[in-house]
């Protein structure tokens, strides 16, 4: 199969150095990310570019639409609630104590359940893990080993989980139990060679293929639940972070991206730590709310 390639478009620039965790608020029709090294939550009208934001005294990892007007995140060691964007943060529960490890990515899960797991500080120990919060605020704990969690999402149809631990070099997927829901069979869906980049975040289309950020790789990539390569979005940042599918057809493909030391290999990229979008053939899940 010919590798389809296209490349995405600049959408806004709001000079963020570490854009992550997009998410597509369908209450509002406005795509929501985060400056995970400013500990900003931005909130974009993709209409006209204009954006709003919030400072946090909190780290931020990630963030997911809560209830019917506000916003659950991770950050640091626990799991927070914002009212509405500008108000005070709220702890929701803690959910480790480790001070080697801090979260990372996340997202609400078919059920309402917010998911979001650690990172190790120093990016090399296997003492991250994977963690839920239902809506009774209970903090539950998928598995361990983890040096740095990132991107995750499940199929369509809920029969798989697709899970990156960066430092792990490629994307595991696991079969759900139909009963429990629990993950199990853990297996290699795609490796991804450290010459390419490194897997970071990604989202799962209706049609269950995988669009995964390869940082270092400035682009996004298409695999078939084959485990197939079939198409590359590329973008003009070699950074590229997470994506996300919104808009009103949920066919436009937003795609996070991220600043770093200039470095004699890579050219100067004056938009780093923009946002970019294409509009897509696919089409993305709608994702619940965390129901806490």
């Amino acid at each position: 199969m010919t590798l389809k390639k296209t490349t995405a478009e600049l959408l806004v620039n709001e000079n963020a150095a570490l854009a992550e965790s997009p998410i597509w608020d369908h209450r509002y029709g406005r795509l929501v990310w985060a400056d995970i090294s400013k500990n900003i939550i931005w909130r974009t009208d993709i209409s006209n570019g204009i954006s709003e934001k919030q400072h946090l005294n909190q780290a931020i990892g990630c963030v997911a639409p809560h209830g019917k007007q506000g916003y659950v995140m991770a950050g640091g060691n626990g799991f927070f609630a914002i009212n509405k964007l500008g108000e005070e943060l709220t702890l929701i529960n803690r959910a480790f104590d480790s001070h080697h490890q801090k979260f990372n990515d996340g997202k609400v899960d078919p059920q309402g359940r917010f998911w979001a797991g650690s990172a190790c500080l120093d990016g090399t120990e296997v003492e991250g893990s994977l963690y839920s919060i239902d809506e009774n605020h209970s903090v539950t704990t998928a598995f361990g080993g983890i040096t740095s969690s990132n991107g995750f999402d499940w199929s369509a149809d809920g029969r798989f989980f697709y899970y990156v631990d960066t430092a792990a070099g490629g994307i595991d997927v696991f079969d759900i139990d139909e009963e429990t829901g629990a993950f199990i069979k853990r297996r290699r869906f795609v490796d991804i060679p450290g010459t390419l980049g490194l897997a970071d975040g990604l989202t799962v289309d209706a049609e269950g293929c995988v669009w995964l950020a390869i940082w270092y790789a400035g682009g996004i990539f298409r695999y078939a639940p084959s485990g197939e390569l079939i198409e590359k979005v590329n973008v003009p940042v070699c950074r590229t972070s997470s994506c996300v599918f919104g808009g009103d057809k949920m066919s436009t493909l937003f795609i996070t991206t991220a600043k770093g030391r200039e470095q004699s290999n890579f050219p100067t990229e004056n938009e780093a730590g923009a946002i970019f979008a294409i509009e897509t053939e696919a089409q993305g899940q709608v994702r619940s709310s965390y129901h806490g």
